[in-house]
């Protein structure tokens, strides 16, 4: 567990996080290629408009709850592409980025500081236990884009409720997740093929295996949701059992659903 405490500088610019300390070789690939570049190639592998819809439609789902954020955690953040479409929901908003890997990391920073996001980056893995600490209780939104995947069902259940913990009295959870069973509308394809293909052109900058390093994370013995995914009731449940006293489905495609829960300090309010 890591918060950086550096950065790629460049004076001319006033820093809006904390200074973070960009892997050597991440650095050197992006001061080689230019970052829009490199996202636009980020974003087309994530599924193109597919990817942007589903994050727009994230979005939109906090805008309609009236939920006007002033701090966000993006979770598992990849480029940060959710969180600085969070942030732009309220003037002044602070969106914190967290991830495991550094080449996410790095290009988040170097985006951000283009587009004057305030926030920080923190190196974190959601398998560590402690990979909460010291973040505080008050964040209005934490969003997960697609970081569940990653963990088997117990280790998500904890992490809810970590989740639980770090949010405000009001605060929502905003998650999207691989899901199983019938009804979905249809999918516009996997990005499976175009994520292996933007990885091995990073390995050939960077060196080592980025899809590697991502799966080594997982714990030996445990298997994570993966791809295969969970029943729609499986999140929901394990949202309740976490102290999320309301959660709704806000969207859903094929193999996978978003979930916008609620935490209330007295739950669902009676009639």
């Amino acid at each position: 567990m890591t918060t950086h405490q550096g950065n790629h500088d460049n004076p001319s610019l006033p820093l809006f996080y904390p200074p973070y300390v960009e892997d050597e070789a991440a650095r050197a690939f992006l001061d080689d290629h230019d970052p829009d570049l490199v996202l636009a190639a980020f974003r087309d592998a994530a599924g193109g408009p597919t990817y942007m819809r589903r994050l727009g439609a994230m979005a939109r789902a906090v805008l309609r709850s009236g939920t006007r954020p002033r701090k966000v955690l993006d979770v598992c953040a990849g480029a940060g592409d959710l969180g600085r479409i969070l942030g732009l929901l309220e003037r002044g908003c602070t969106v914190d980025f967290l991830d495991r890997d550094r080449f996410s990391l790095a290009l988040t920073g170097r985006i951000n500081r283009r587009r004057r996001v305030r926030g920080r980056l923190l190196e974190r893995d959601l398998w560590d236990e402690d990979w909460g600490t010291g973040l505080s209780g008050d964040y209005d939104v934490i969003a997960c884009a697609g970081g569940l995947s990653t963990l088997d069902e117990d280790r998500m259940r904890e992490v809810f409720a970590d989740f639980q913990r770090m949010l405000r009295d009001g605060g929502q959870l905003l998650l999207n997740g691989p899901t199983t069973g019938a009804g979905e509308a249809p999918s516009d394809g996997d990005s499976t093929p175009r994520w292996n293909a933007f990885f091995r052109r990073l390995d050939r900058h960077l060196g080592g295996s980025r899809r590697r390093t991502m799966v080594s994370a997982v714990p030996p013995g445990r298997h994570p949701i993966d791809d295969a995914g969970l029943p729609i009731r499986t999140y929901l449940r394990a949202l309740a059992d976490a102290g999320f006293g309301k959660a709704e489905v806000v969207d859903r495609n094929a193999g996978e659903v978003t979930i916008l829960a609620t935490w209330e300090v007295f739950g669902v309010q009676a009639a």
